[in-house]
């Protein structure tokens, strides 16, 4: 119960950061609640860069900013999977289906 409590903090909060949070693409999300629960709300906001390259759907600009972090050193190998899960992911525009 304490764990969906705070996992449900974190959307609430990357809804106050990104309007239309829901319509994001689904790693997007997954890898932004990863980081919101990991840094807690104020180490989140943060990374000014990274949210408004997630804001412009520039997911690949958005890895790069992961990157160029100190958490990205602090963290490891889950930074290393977070910023591939961001940059992997297709524009919605981009989409070849």
């Amino acid at each position: 119960m304490l764990l969906e409590n705070d996992i449900q903090e974190c959307l609430e909060d990357l809804e106050t950061i990104f309007q239309a949070f829901d319509l994001l693409p689904e790693t997007v999300q997954q890898v932004l609640v990863d980081m919101r629960f990991n840094l807690g709300s104020k180490g989140f906001r943060a990374f000014k860069k990274m949210i408004n390259a997630v804001k412009n759907l520039d997911f690949n600009q958005a890895a790069l900013e992961m990157k160029d972090s100190q958490w990205y050193s602090q963290v490891g190998q889950r930074a290393e999977i977070l910023m591939t899960m961001m940059k992997e992911t297709q524009h919605p525009k981009s989409s070849t289906k």
